[in-house]
């Protein structure tokens, strides 16, 4: 989850004890300085792990030493990538309706190519991230699509649970290159008011799910979602369905073919025998006598 700078936290502690301020202004600074929290966006160092036009992953982390050892994120791991693929693609959006509009059916938040993209840099930005990382990614479409959209956010293992943050879905793209600097330089930032949450199927597995607000952008905080991903990973492979058996056709062609060579081995034998007793034969019948 987002944290408060920490001269914002000093001051907020300050103002919350104390004891010369009324109750009522003691509220109202303390007000003031989350609504100036909301703006403030931290400073965060970048490291790209795989980039190219369509696909940006990378790791994150305060650039301040003494708030990035506040972090204790799991990492590095490993994933494989049927796991990772499992559990991102279960990831969902669900946007919110207007007054006169019904709430809309959550989608999937990547499609199967956008994930195709996206796992072999997520695998590898996890084995190179530190207990201070954040994985980080900004997956853009392909020009090919027509108007430019971007996806963007971050992901870290904490406490056995994976946190997934998603600031952008499929947003209009930044025209500008500063814009589009900008966003890799802080994937947690907001383009806009986000048009719906995260969450995941099944509901079950999500441990929390809320406002994270790492990007700083004025009242447009992230998605984030925190998933139970091993329980998640542990039913699944549990519940797999065993491997195929040969059909039937397979097993009868398996059965011939083993009676086939049966046959061959016996109808050797047999021409064996009879090449024996013709020989036999030939040595028994008596020889004729000369003249």
């Amino acid at each position: 989850m987002g944290q408060l700078p920490r001269f914002i936290d000093s001051g907020y502690s300050r103002v919350m004890r104390s004891p010369a301020l009324s109750p009522m202004l003691s509220r109202l600074g303390a007000l003031l300085l989350l609504a100036v929290a909301g703006c403030v966006a931290p400073n965060f160092t970048i490291q790209p792990i795989q980039q190219n036009p369509q696909v940006f992953v990378g790791l994150s982390g305060y650039a301040d030493h003494a708030e990035a050892a506040t972090l204790r994120h799991e990492h590095p791991a490993s994933w494989t990538e049927p796991d990772l693929r499992a559990v991102l693609g279960r990831l969902l959006l669900q946007e919110r309706g207007g007054l006169m509009d019904p709430t809309k059916p959550p989608r999937p938040l990547f499609a199967t190519d956008e994930l195709a993209r996206l796992l072999p840099g997520l695998r590898q930005a996890f084995q190179s991230a530190r207990p201070s990382d954040w994985v980080v990614f900004v997956l853009t479409d392909a020009p090919a699509t027509g108007s430019r959209t971007v996806t963007s956010g971050a992901l870290a293992l904490v406490d056995r649970k994976l946190h997934v943050i998603l600031a952008n879905d499929h947003e209009p793209l930044p025209s500008d290159a500063k814009g589009q600097q900008d966003l890799r330089a802080n994937p947690f930032r907001p383009l806009r008011s986000p048009r719906g949450g995260l969450t995941f199927d099944p509901a079950h597995y999500v441990t929390s799910a809320g406002a994270n607000w790492l990007g700083g952008a004025s009242g447009s905080p992230a998605s984030e979602v925190i998933l139970d991903y091993r329980t998640f990973l542990d039913v699944a492979q549990r519940s797999a369905p065993n491997p195929p058996t040969p059909s039937a056709a397979s097993s009868e062609i398996a059965r011939l073919k083993e009676e086939v060579a049966r046959l061959r081995d016996e109808l050797a034998r047999v021409i064996q025998r009879l090449n024996e007793q013709t020989e036999e034969l030939a040595r028994l019948k008596p020889r004729p006598r000369s003249p």
